[in-house]
């Protein structure tokens, strides 16, 4: 399991199809969950990159494929939160993605960019088809 830096305020496992509306809903839940611990700071750029990764592995990562599922796993404490969402896809290349620069217009592409600009910390594992992100929760209002 992930973990903060502490002793877990919240935690939080869901595994759902690869369905833009049900990352809806789970991301409403995930910014309910961190408001109701008092995690406000956090709340913000938790929603934001759950609902980027999210969507990552249900539309590039699963193919829009229903059938295939995307879990996520949060934990938090007061000093940060720490996100994990694995899709049932083939990876891709973070290190390339991660040296790439995209344009500002671009319309896809920019996942990268929002994790470095919000998360403290951002680890792939070796396919790339997991991420897992660090979130402070000191200035990310």
């Amino acid at each position: 399991m992930i973990q903060p830096s502490g002793k877990a305020t919240i935690s939080l496992r869901r595994e759902i199809r690869s369905s833009l509306a049900e990352i809806h809903l789970l991301c409403a839940e995930i910014r309910a969950l961190l408001l109701a611990a008092n995690l406000e700071n956090a709340a913000f750029a938790t929603e934001l990159l759950a609902r980027e990764s999210l969507c990552n592995g249900a539309i590039h990562g699963n193919m829009g494929n229903l059938d295939k599922k995307v879990s996520l796993e949060i934990c938090a404490d007061q000093t940060g939160v720490c996100l994990q969402v694995t899709d049932e896809g083939n990876g891709f290349n973070w290190r390339t993605q991660c040296s790439a620069l995209r344009e500002s217009d671009s319309v896809s592409g920019r996942g990268i960019h929002l994790y470095a600009l919000y998360a403290d910390r951002m680890e792939f594992n070796e396919i790339g088809n997991q991420i897992t992100l660090w979130i402070s929760t000191k200035a990310n209002a």
